[in-house]
C-alpha cells in the first residue's frame, strides 16, 4: 500500500468512526445509563486509536462552517467527576464534567466530519488531528475513566466527604 492509499485509509477510517459518534449524540441516547457508558467507552477508544495515525497535513484557510450542538441529558449525578488536569504538576483535583467533554468532542469531530463530507479531506484529517493534539484529545482520556465506572457500575456521585477541589 502506497503513502498516499494508507493516508487515505486512514482517513476514511476516521471518518466512518467520527460519523458513528456524531450521529449516536444527534439521536441522544437515553435510558440505561450502563449501555450508553459502554457506546462512549468503545467510540472514544477507536476515535483515540484512529486519531494517532491521522496525518497532519498542511492545509491552508480551512473554512470552518456553523452546525448545531445537540443537547444530551448526560448521566445525571454521575456527570461531575475529579480528576488530575496535569499529571506532571502537584497542583490537586480537579472537577470534569461529562456531557463536557461529549459535546466538546463532538464539536471538533463534527467539524472536520463536515469539512471531510464537503469533499476535502485533508482538511478533514488536519481539523481532527489538530483539534485531537490541542483538545478532544483531553476530553477524551479524561472521559474514559468515569465511563468506565459508569459502565461497570462502580460509579458513585461525588459527595460532601470527597476530597477537596483545587481553588475550591
Amino acid at each position: 500500500m502506497t503513502t498516499a492509499s494508507k493516508q487515505d485509509a486512514e482517513i476514511q477510517a476516521f471518518a466512518a468512526i467520527a460519523g458513528e459518534y456524531c450521529g449516536y449524540l444527534e439521536a441522544n441516547p437515553h435510558g440505561d445509563i450502563a449501555a450508553i457508558a459502554t457506546d462512549f467507552v468503545r467510540m472514544l477508544s477507536q476515535l483515540i486509536n484512529a486519531a494517532v495515525v491521522l496525518p497532519l497535513p498542511f492545509v491552508a484557510d480551512v473554512s470552518s462552517p456553523e452546525f448545531p450542538i445537540p443537547t444530551w441529558e448526560g448521566f445525571g449525578e454521575l456527570d461531575f467527576y475529579l480528576q488530575v488536569f496535569d499529571p506532571y504538576l502537584d497542583d490537586g483535583l480537579g472537577a470534569g464534567w461529562l456531557p463536557d467533554d461529549i459535546l466538546d468532542i463532538y464539536r471538533d469531530v463534527k467539524l472536520g466530519l463536515l469539512v471531510f463530507e464537503a469533499g476535502n479531506p485533508l482538511a478533514a484529517a488536519w481539523e481532527w488531528r489538530f483539534n485531537f493534539d490541542i483538545h478532544w484529545g483531553r476530553h477524551a482520556t479524561s472521559a474514559l475513566r468515569p465511563l468506565f465506572d459508569i459502565m461497570t457500575g462502580s460509579a458513585e456521585p461525588i459527595n460532601e466527604n470527597a476530597p477537596r477541589i483545587a481553588g475550591q
